[in-house]
Order: structure tokens, then C-alpha cells, then sequence
């Protein structure tokens, strides 16, 4: 350094910049040599002391920490499956409830559009096909069983009323019985009045005993039944006061019945 302020000064140049060079001191080679010594020593202690407290505490715990941590992480994977399995139900349920909702909204619609389709269709076309199919549906008609009996399958009662004995009652070969006075008047047998015709104030009334057999009474001047009412052979279906004509014909599937007797008592009973 002195040199170089010298030799600036020699040259009479002004300086500007100026470098100092400082040497580090060595130390003694004992003293290195000292400290190397200190060093391995430390680091040899300490590596000691760890070594033993791991041997100490490895045969003791190497099992359990290794069976906690399998089943720390075993336990994980099963709840991570039940999770995934738990949402994947859901979500299997979420679908079908989807699928359920949807089938019932399209259900509804297409009863909507079926009755739409009804009203319009009685609107404007009541006997179309259609409207007939929806009729018998929604509204089925009442199944009536036929009644097949014959006139044979009756037994007949007097149609004049058994206090009337003075009163004549007769029979033609036609089989149409006739009688004047006044008298109660009865069916021959049970029946449902079909019909009831009404002309001056004077009745006729058609009873159906059967699809296939029916009376026809008339002259009476007081009917007690309507039509759809049931008559029964001993209950007066009507009143005669006398002043008309009574008849009574029996018939079997349009034809007038004269294969029967009427005796004193006024009974009828079949010709065998």
C-alpha cells in the first residue's frame, strides 16, 4: 500500500480509486488442529446419544406405531369406500325419485289430454267411437240378467178377489178371461209393471213376469202401482167399479195363452 501512494505520488497522476489488499492471518497449525479434535468429538458424542435412544425405543414401539399406522390408513380407505358408497346410493335414489317424478308428471298429462279429449268429443260428436269407449268406462251400464221362464214355471192366482163369488168370470176359447163388477182386480202372478195406458179415465196395465211370459189387464178404473213397480199375485194391483169391462190375457212370447182352466173358486191353474 505504500508502495503504490509512493509511486502515485512519483508519477504526480491523481488517484481515484484505491485498493487495499488484506491478508487473513493464519492460525497456529495447533490451534486448527485443536478445533478439528473438538468438533469430531461433538459430533461423535450426539451420535452416540441419538443411536441409543433409538435403540431403546425401536424394539418397544416399532409394532404398534407400524399396526397404528396400517390401520390408521386402513381405516381412512374404508371410510373414503363408504363415502363414495353412501353417495353413490344417493345418487341411485336421486335417479329413480327423478324417474318417478317424471313418469307421474307424463301419466297426468296424458289424463289431461284424454279428458280434454272427452269433452271436446261430447261437445260436438256424443256418439262417436270415443265417446262411447269413455261412456262404458267411467260409467259402465248395469248388467241385467234375462229371466228365461216359461209361463210353465208360474203358478197362477185369481184375478178377482175370492169375496166377489157371486161374480161370473169367463173364459173364451181364446184364452181371454172377462168379468164385470166391481172387484179388486190382481196379477196371476208376480211381475213388474212394464206399461200403464190411460184413455177416459179407464186403465190398462202390461205386467212381465218373465222375458218370455206377460199379462195385459184392462177396464180398471183405479190403478195402485207405476211402472217399475212390482205386483204381487195377492195384493190388489187395481180396482174395478163395475161400470167397464175387464179382461185379462196371458201371454207367452207375443202369443195369447189359452191352455188353462178357470174353476168355481175363480182359480187358475195350467191344462197338464
Amino acid at each position: 500500500m505504500s508502495n503504490q501512494i509512493d509511486y502515485a505520488e512519483m508519477i504526480e497522476i491523481p488517484v481515484n480509486t484505491l485498493s487495499v489488499i488484506q491478508k487473513p492471518k493464519r492460525r497456529k497449525k495447533q490451534d486448527a488442529e485443536g478445533l478439528k479434535k473438538q468438533t469430531i468429538d461433538a459430533v461423535n458424542t450426539r451420535v452416540s446419544s441419538n443411536d441409543t435412544a433409538l435403540n431403546v425405543n425401536t424394539d418397544e414401539g416399532l409394532d404398534d406405531n407400524l399396526s397404528i399406522g396400517r390401520f390408521t390408513k386402513t381405516s381412512e380407505v374404508l371410510e373414503k369406500k363408504k363415502g363414495f358408497r353412501k353417495n353413490k346410493v344417493k345418487s341411485v335414489e336421486q335417479c329413480e325419485a327423478k324417474e318417478s317424478s317424471k313418469l307421474l308428471i307424463a301419466e297426468f298429462i296424458l289424463i289431461c289430454l284424454f279428458c280434454s279429449v272427452i269433452f271436446i268429443t261430447n261437445l260436438f260428436m256424443e256418439n262417436s267411437a270415443i265417446n262411447t269407449y269413455a261412456r262404458n268406462i267411467f260409467f259402465p251400464a248395469d248388467v241385467v240378467e234375462t229371466d228365461l221362464r216359461t209361463y210353465a214355471d208360474f203358478e197362477l192366482s185369481p184375478v178377482v178377489s175370492q169375496l166377489s163369488s157371486d161374480l161370473p168370470v169367463e173364459v173364451g176359447a181364446d184364452g181371454l178371461i172377462t168379468f164385470q163388477g166391481a172387484t179388486s182386480v190382481y196379477s196371476p202372478c208376480e211381475g213388474v209393471i212394464k206399461s200403464i195406458n190411460e184413455v177416459e179415465g179407464v186403465y190398462s196395465v202390461e205386467i212381465e213376469h218373465s222375458s218370455l211370459f206377460s199379462t195385459i189387464i184392462t177396464g180398471l178404473k183405479f190403478l195402485y202401482n207405476s211402472v217399475g213397480d212390482t205386483v204381487l199375485p195377492k195384493v190388489p194391483a187395481g180396482y174395478s167399479d163395475g161400470n167397464t169391462l175387464v179382461t185379462v190375457s196371458m201371454f207367452s212370447e207375443g202369443q195369447r195363452l189359452n191352455c188353462f182352466t178357470v174353476g168355481a173358486d175363480k182359480s187358475i191353474v195350467w191344462n197338464v
